[in-house]
């Protein structure tokens, strides 16, 4: 039965209204209700103002007036009748502040589609921070919806600008390991997106609690080590492999996403191994892992890509059909394995050493590379204690899961949010580690975890990477030719770039900004041009120009090595 339409009555200053037994607005006085809440609102720069049922707009124009033009309201309605109210109420702001307000539609029910208007209005990093607005009564008539569209937005602003932090310090990193990159993918396959089983998966990151699990699961189940007697597959992130392989246990994949050099000490010694490799990680991981064994003969491995940012590289990749299945940037290897694991199972997923905590003596499990380098540097001047990480500034005591002091600092508790909020809809997942931060999804003890991994149950036994040919893995579809064409033509686009910047090449405005939007690998890591300025602005900008042209060099290397490499590969990619 639809409710009776919202009518406002008049009051001493505005107007009152009732709607669905509720009092949404001040019987007495709701101007002035609304302008005190607004008075004491956060007046920084590059606010986003988030207002749940905004009703008649009441203390929005004050709002506007009172803060900096950087920062914007964002109203939102699910209510249809209540919805039309307020559209009919804040047309005149809505008009007269396009870039300022923004009314969603009254449909909008799911984060992606609150983000997908968000992005449609603002560009992306506008704001620094969301500012909750209640100026009446009309929120709690769908509280849960609201509270989580909210911290929708919050976690996107969030990890948005975590991600440019990222991408400012590791950008131009990004770009070259891919660049140096893509000559693998003619001699590895891209991951399947066809081999999923419905095998559990005990998917592992490396966190000190890990140690605990393992030991347990090694004393309850000797055939815990041995991947032809398990009914499930065991996913492990980089630096988790060697505790794995001290133990005796083989994981079923390896997830190499580190794009910096250090990571290589997790499988130096290790021999081949069932990898899926980042196309941005560092470009030495598959040479270290595959060395002196043919790469099509060894254990299976695969390909995936993480859009860091959002480059035309990566659409002339997908269009050329060279690039891999698309993982989405989580800024973590642990979340990214996690998803990775929910993506090729039906199954369950159990983790463990996801901790996103540590204590003043343990930083990761034992046995990792890290805390290796660690103990072999200690002597009678050097402990193993580490105080300069355990209290460097923004560390702080927390809860564990069990209600015992853990440290943390502000990334990894940005990481345990992410997680919180991207993994909050499933019921897949399972969580067997005792120490760390609380994740927010149902516990296991190691015992019951055991009972879950070793039970009989049916699965597919093909591998989670790619697809086997008589115990080979198939060739990769993009072909050799393909590959060595892209390169060239992004070799050729650079130089032509440069030619016009040094003056070889008569001066075109608009070929200029065409080559700055194809290449904006070259300046996405610019801190002062996130989603601030058009390539049409941008071209005109001297500084902006003397920087690109200081990249370009850069660049054209890292494409001459990915030929050079390509062409070391032709043999293994021909099958010779």
């Amino acid at each position: 039965m639809t409710p009776e339409a919202p009518r406002p009555v008049p009051a001493r200053r505005g107007f009152s209204l009732h709607y669905r037994n509720t009092q949404l607005l001040s019987k007495i006085d709701p101007l002035h209700q609304a302008e005190r809440i607004v008075a004491s609102l956060d007046s920084r720069p590059q606010n986003l103002y988030f207002c749940p049922s905004p009703l008649l707009g009441y203390g929005l124009e004050q709002l506007l007036a009172r803060t900096h033009s950087s920062s914007a309201i964002l109203c939102v309605e699910s209510d249809p009748q209540l919805h039309k109210l307020s559209r009919e109420a804040l047309l005149p702001l809505l008009d007269a502040n396009p870039s300022r307000i923004a009314l969603a539609p009254p449909d909008i029910t799911t984060p992606e589609e609150i983000l997908a208007f968000l992005e449609s209005i603002w560009p992306p990093r506008r704001f620094r921070r969301v500012i909750s607005l209640k100026t009446n009564r009309g929120w709690s008539l769908d509280s849960a919806r609201y509270t989580a569209l909210e911290e929708t937005v919050r976690t996107h602003i969030y990890q948005a600008w975590q991600n440019t932090i990222t991408l400012l310090r590791l950008g131009q990193r990004y770009t070259s390991n891919l660049i140096r990159n893509l000559p693998l993918i003619s001699v590895v396959p891209a991951l399947s997106s066809t081999a999923v089983g419905t095998r559990d998966i005990l998917a592992l990151g490396a966190g000190p609690g890990l140690d605990a699990l393992l030991d347990q699961l090694q004393a309850e189940h000797p055939a815990f080590g041995d991947p032809t007697k398990r009914h499930f597959s065991i996913f492990c992130v980089d630096t988790a492999l060697r505790p794995l392989l001290e133990r005796g246990i083989r994981p079923d994949a390896v997830l190499a996403l580190e794009a910096q050099y250090w990571n290589l000490l997790d499988f130096i010694g290790t021999g081949t191994l069932p990898l899926i490799l980042d196309l941005a990680s560092h470009y030495a991981t598959w040479r270290v892992c595959t060395k002196d064994t043919p790469p099509l003969t060894a254990a299976p491995q695969a390909l995936v890509s993480t859009q860091w940012a959002p480059l035309q590289l990566f659409t002339r990749l997908e269009g050329a059909g060279l690039l891999p299945s698309k993982i989405p940037p989580l800024g973590s290897v642990g979340l990214s394995l996690v998803q990775l694991a929910l993506t090729l199972t039906r199954g369950r997923v159990i983790i463990a050493g996801l901790d996103f905590a540590f204590s003043a003596d343990s930083f990761h499990a034992k046995g990792t590379s890290h805390g290796l380098m660690h103990e072999s540097s200690t002597n009678r001047l050097t402990s193993l204690f580490r105080a300069e990480r355990a209290f460097r500034q923004g560390v702080h005591h927390h809860p564990d899961k069990n209600g015992f002091p853990i440290l943390s600092d502000p990334a990894l508790e940005g990481y345990r949010n992410l997680f919180k909020s991207h993994f909050a809809h499933e019921n897949r997942i399972l969580d067997a580690g005792e120490k760390g931060l609380d994740l927010g999804i149902p516990r296991v003890s190691g015992h019951e975890a055991g009972a879950i991994l070793f039970e009989e149950k049916n699965f597919y036994t093909d591998s989670f990477l790619c697809a086997q040919e008589s115990g080979r893995p198939v060739r990769p579809k993009a072909a050799w030719d393909t590959i060595h064409s892209f390169i060239l033509t992004e070799q050729r686009a650079l130089e032509d770039l440069r030619d016009i910047l040094t003056g070889q090449r008569a001066l075109k405005q608009d070929e200029l900004v065409a080559h700055i939007d194809a290449l904006d690998y070259l300046w996405a890591h610019f801190a002062e041009y996130q989603g601030t300025r058009s390539s049409a602005e941008l071209a005109s900008d001297q500084s902006f120009l003397k920087r690109l042209r200081a990249g370009i060099d850069r660049n054209l290397k890292d494409w001459m090595i990915a030929a050079r490499s390509l062409e070391a590969l032709k043999p293994v990619a021909n099958g010779e």
